[in-house]
């Protein structure tokens, strides 16, 4: 328990305590934000280049392979979008496996305490 009126010293030191925030972060130090939004950016890694080539398997089912009967066309369509999800979620994997490997959120984290601008003093 503090005792009242507080030094000017011990004032400073509880007013700065006070603005401190405490953010969890994992083993790599990257805090809940960091990797929510190398989600993100993974996520549409894996949209781009996945939507061009469920694109071109549908056309190449629908216009090379043409199954003669319509549940072999609700079966493709199934196999098309199976594929489409299956190789969006393994680039999205990959591309936060290489960000968490290569540790840019976490380098980049300004520590609590540091000056913004890189500058001492």
């Amino acid at each position: 328990m503090l005792a009242w009126p507080l030094d000017p010293v011990q004032r400073a030191s509880h007013a700065q305590a006070a603005t401190v925030q405490h953010v969890r972060v994992d083993r790599q130090f990257w805090c809940e934000q960091c990797r929510t939004d190398a989600r993100r950016l993974a996520a549409r890694w894996g949209r781009s280049p996945r939507s061009p080539g469920a694109a071109r398997l549908a056309l190449w089912v629908g216009l090379v392979v043409q199954p003669p009967s319509t549940r072999l066309l609700v079966l493709y369509a199934g196999a098309v979008l199976a594929v489409y999800r299956i190789g969006r979620r393994l680039v999205e994997e990959v591309v936060f496996g290489v960000m968490r490997i290569r540790n840019k959120a976490g380098v980049h984290e300004p520590q609590p305490g540091a000056p913004e601008d890189g500058k001492s003093g």
